[in-house]
């Protein structure tokens, strides 16, 4: 994989010439890799151990984690890279969280579909306190059929395991989180995860710089290194200064670990994690980012804002859709004079409620963005967030600001109106043409919710029997029409000037 990377970088350069510098000591080198390669040769860069055991998409990081094992034993920082091959998801996840407890800094690759079958594991890896990083190609999720394409459904239903959750647009932010999201668990004794979809980024390849040596010994530290304890409450527990990756099986030191425990034990433990470990989140997010940008000079947040200070539409949406969506709202302001701003969620856990309703406060039209569909809920999960949010907003103005100080106030009538757009579902490929009908025609959008290039009732059909079939449709559900949004005009040039676009087929 390594070689084929380099040999793509190659063409690249002759085709594209020479990528463009990124300020700071710890940029790191440029390559081509895909998202899969990128994230397992980056934690074979740091981590000491991997629990492999992926389905698709997955598997191909799990293979690129081998690969990396052989070609080079150690990681950057001395250590013997070890791994631990299990019969399935289930297998895989438990041996990191055992290599976890035993002080090593562990990993695994899983698919959408894994994830949701082993949801169980991920609760019971953030009640302990592990901080385990876990990385996810967000494959949809069965329903109809398989699906191989992306789908966000497993990330949302694992959004209250206790873990937080990265989201990353492409192969460089999924890098960069690992190294991040590797910091605040560590930091906080709690485990991360970092998704990214599945076609878009983990399948792609993008141009990404990894993490060199020196960035990683400044950023990371060993696993064994002593430092100290970053709250009261671990003060309390592990004393003053403490291993970086703490040791909770130690044979020399034993301890009972995973007991049964009494009703009235376990509630009050369960809520004590919010006030000693939780609330602390925030603060390592904040200096892991502020640290990282100094490093590498890429700043990173919770959240993205481009162009929003003035739109009348904003655009909210995770994942890959995000640089999307973006082009877009340059392509639509230069071409359209619509003001069109977008907001990207990098981090789903914890959810950044109060710098959205601080942007949303002013538009009068939003649009969220969603790779999932919920058939029986009012709203899919990205929106019901959004709307959480600006209810907080709405109680800060009806009963004062000290209702929830994360929140800014808002007036009834700062309310948006929010339209629902569900995209993608199994990978259907998201169209620039269906983007721009959706934006250029929302007024005339009288529904909640549209499907995005879905088209739930052709008007014609060259095949009589179809024809008769879509006529039988329409006198059935006569606001089908309505359903869907699918635009047959030519797509809009959103790449940028002068780019060129390769496709490797096989």
């Amino acid at each position: 994989m390594p070689g084929f990377a380099n040999t793509t970088l190659r063409l690249l350069r002759r085709l594209l010439g020479s990528p463009s510098s990124t300020q700071g000591p710890y940029a790191g080198t440029a390559t081509v890799m895909d998202g899969h390669t990128a994230v397992a040769v980056t934690e074979a860069g740091f981590s000491d151990a991997a629990g492999l055991g992926a389905s698709f998409p997955a598997e191909f990081a799990d293979l690129a984690w081998r690969n990396e094992q052989w070609r080079q034993p150690v990681n950057q920082l001395g250590a013997p890279l070890s791994t631990q091959k299990a019969e399935g998801v289930r297998g895989a996840l438990a041996a990191s969280i055992g290599m976890a407890m035993s002080g090593l800094r562990a990993t695994s690759f899983l698919s959408g579909t894994d994830l949701v079958q082993a949801g169980d594991l991920l609760t019971v890896a953030a009640g302990r306190r592990l901080p385990l990083v876990i990385h996810v190609s967000a494959r949809a999720l069965a329903g109809h059929a398989p699906a191989l394409g992306s789908g966000h459904e497993s990330f949302h239903l694992a959004a209250d395991s206790g873990c937080f959750q990265f989201m990353a647009a492409n192969v460089q932010e999924a890098v960069d989180f690992s190294l991040i999201a590797r910091r605040v668990a560590e930091q906080s004794l709690l485990p991360g995860l970092v998704g990214m979809d599945s076609e878009q980024t983990a399948l792609a390849l993008q141009e990404v710089r990894l993490p060199p040596t020196g960035l990683v010994k400044r950023y990371l530290g060993q696993p064994d290194d002593v430092i100290a304890s970053t709250t009261p409450a671990q003060q309390l527990l592990l004393g003053k200064e403490r291993r970086r990756v703490p040791r909770w099986h130690n044979p020399d030191r034993p301890v009972m670990l995973g007991g049964l425990q009494a009703t009235e034990v376990w509630g009050q433990a369960k809520a004590a994690g919010r006030v000693f470990f939780d609330d602390t989140l925030s603060t390592c997010l904040d200096d892991a980012f502020d640290r990282f940008a100094k490093q590498t000079g890429r700043h990173h947040r919770l959240l993205s804002s481009h162009r929003v200070e003035d739109a009348t539409l904003i655009l909210v949406a995770q994942g890959g859709v995000i640089e999307t969506l973006e082009a877009l709202a340059d392509y639509l302001r230069d071409n359209h004079r619509l003001k069109v701003g977008v907001l990207g969620i990098r981090c789903l856990r914890p959810f950044p409620g109060g710098e959205i309703v601080r942007h949303l406060s002013h538009c009068p039209r939003v649009c969220v963005l969603e790779r999932t569909d919920t058939p029986l809920a009012s709203d899919p999960p990205l929106l019901r967030e959004v709307r959480a949010a600006l209810d907080h907003g709405y109680e800060n103005e009806g009963f004062g600001t000290d209702a929830d100080v994360d929140y800014p106030a808002i007036k009834a009538h700062q309310h948006p109106r929010i339209v629902s757009v569900i995209y993608g579902l199994g990978g259907l490929p998201l169209r620039g043409a269906d983007l721009l009908a959706l934006c250029l025609n929302l007024d005339a959008i009288k529904r909640p919710q549209v499907y995005l290039g879905v088209n739930f009732s052709p008007l014609s059909s060259d095949y009589p029997k179809r024809q008769v079939l879509l006529d039988r449709l329409r006198r059935s559900y006569p606001d089908i029409t309505d359903l869907g949004l699918h635009d047959e005009a030519a797509s809009p040039e959103l790449r940028p000037k002068d780019a060129l676009t390769l496709v490797l087929h096989r």
